[in-house]
C-alpha cells in the first residue's frame, strides 16, 4: 500500500472525479480554516497550504482522459446526499492533511460504480473526506474534532472528471 505523499506525488498521472461542495458553503469553510489553522502551521513546500478548491473526491486514479468511462458507470447515479463529519487528520511522512470526514451512502456507491473503470487505486477502502488544509507533520492533531460544521448536510446533482492537467467535464446525475 502507498503511503499518502506517494499517492500526492502521483497526483499528476491520473484523471479524478470529485464532487465541488457549494460555493456558499466552500466560501464559509475557507474562511473559518483561515481562522482555525493559523498561517504559521501551514506546509507550503510543493504547493500545499490551504486547500482552494473544496471538493470531496469519489475516485482518484482512473487511467483516461476521456470522461466517456466515469458518464457511462454513473449512468443510474442520482443526487447525492452528503454529510460533513468533524475535522480529523491523515498523517504522512512530511506533513499532516487536516480534513472534515464525510458521510454518505451515495458517494460510497459512486465510489463502487466507478470503481469498474480502468484505475490503480493503492489506498485501500475508500474514506470520503473534504481536505481543509496541509499542516506541518506533528501539527494536525490539535485540529482533531472540531464540530462546526458537523451535520451539514448537501446535495449535488454533479460529479466533476478531471484530467491530470485539470480539464474538467461535468458528469450530470439524474
Amino acid at each position: 500500500m502507498k503511503t499518502w505523499n506517494q499517492f500526492l506525488v502521483e497526483q499528476n498521472e491520473f484523471s479524478s472525479t470529485q464532487i465541488n461542495l457549494p460555493d456558499a458553503l466552500a466560501n464559509d469553510i475557507k474562511k473559518w480554516g483561515k481562522t482555525f489553522i493559523p498561517d504559521d502551521d501551514l506546509y507550503t513546500e510543493n504547493g500545499h497550504g490551504r486547500e482552494e478548491e473544496i471538493h470531496v473526491t469519489v475516485l482518484y486514479g482512473l487511467h483516461s482522459d476521456d470522461s466517456k468511462e466515469a458518464r457511462d458507470a454513473l449512468k443510474d447515479e442520482s443526487s447525492m446526499e452528503i454529510e460533513l463529519k468533524e475535522t480529523s487528520i491523515f498523517e504522512t511522512d512530511k506533513f499532516d492533511v487536516v480534513k472534515f470526514t464525510v458521510q454518505s451512502k451515495d458517494l460510497v456507491g459512486a465510489n463502487k460504480k466507478l470503481s469498474t473503470c480502468d484505475h490503480t487505486n493503492d489506498h485501500g477502502s475508500y474514506s470520503p473526506h473534504c481536505t481543509i488544509a496541509y499542516v506541518k507533520k506533528g501539527t494536525g492533531k490539535k485540529y482533531t474534532g472540531n464540530k462546526k460544521f458537523d451535520g451539514v448536510k448537501f446535495t449535488s446533482d454533479t460529479v466533476l472528471f478531471s484530467t491530470p492537467n485539470r480539464d474538467k467535464t461535468k458528469i450530470a446525475l439524474h
